[in-house]
């Protein structure tokens, strides 16, 4: 779920911004840290149980369709960037492509035992429960946080207020 979260916030801030511009300026790569093997190196039973829980999980669907609703969000705010520009993205935005990346960090932080076990829970009734109402905890979970942030942002913009009117000569 995290790597979902990774994800969309990281084609929200790709697509935010002018994409034209993005593409017409010139931006120095950063040097990675290799600490994870590449997906080539990771052991095929492990990748095998990997790709398994990127399935039962909804991992591999759920990226699909962030990736869609973000390119959807962009091409709304962005209406002087070609169509041709966001059919041509969300072709390169190829999710395999991010799965087999991504497995290499699964392969990192997981045994075999243990993605076998994560891949049991999901194919659980209990695991399956939580994959069923998870959507909607988080839209609800959203919604409740936006409405607590708004109230303690009124709540301190009060509070700075009445602190500015009693300093007020």
């Amino acid at each position: 779920m995290k790597q979902i979260l990774l994800l969309a916030l990281s084609l929200s801030v790709l697509v935010s911004g002018s994409p034209v511009r993005a593409l017409a300026q010139a931006t120095p790569s950063l040097p990675s840290a290799p600490s994870a093997p590449s997906a080539a190196e990771v052991d095929p039973a492990k990748a095998e149980e990997i790709r398994k829980l990127m399935e039962v999980s909804g991992v591999s669907r759920m990226m699909d369709q962030i990736l869609d609703q973000i390119i959807g969000q962009a091409r709304a705010t962005n209406t002087t960037v070609p169509t041709e520009f966001w059919d041509h993205l969300r072709e390169k935005l190829d999710t395999k492509s991010l799965i087999n990346q991504t497995m290499a960090l699964y392969a990192k932080y997981y045994s075999v035992d243990d993605l076998k076990a994560l891949n049991a829970f999901y194919q659980s009734p209990a695991g399956q429960h939580m994959l069923a109402v998870q959507p909607k905890l988080m839209q609800e979970s959203m919604q409740l946080g936006m409405k607590w942030g708004e109230n303690v942002g009124k709540a301190v913009a009060q509070e700075m207020a009445q602190k500015r009117d009693s300093q007020a000569p």
